[in-house]
């Protein structure tokens, strides 16, 4: 889901539990910007019991272009291997 910032009201119109797919929410330990609550809220209403939720230890909200990337790539790394066998054997 991608809404400009000028748009996030387009974010209400979303619905968690609509999401059947694996999912990996990704926060950092630091964000300023949503609240422990609300990423709660949003892992536990997910529709899909194949879901992950990774924190980033001293990352804020832009922690995949900052100086914790190389963190949040093999958190996404991870995620995708555990899904497919073929990405196991990759370094």
């Amino acid at each position: 889901i991608k809404a400009p910032w000028n748009e996030l009201h387009q974010f209400n119109a979303c619905s968690p539990a609509m999401v059947h797919i694996p999912t990996h929410l990704i926060a950092g330990q630091q964000d300023p910007y949503v609240s422990w609550e609300a990423q709660r809220e949003l892992f536990d209403r997910l529709g899909t019991d194949d879901k992950v939720w990774t924190i980033l230890p001293e990352c804020d909200h832009a922690a995949h272009i900052l100086q914790k990337r190389r963190m949040f790539i093999r958190a996404v790394v991870a995620f995708w291997r555990r899904l497919d066998p073929d990405l196991r054997n990759l370094h």
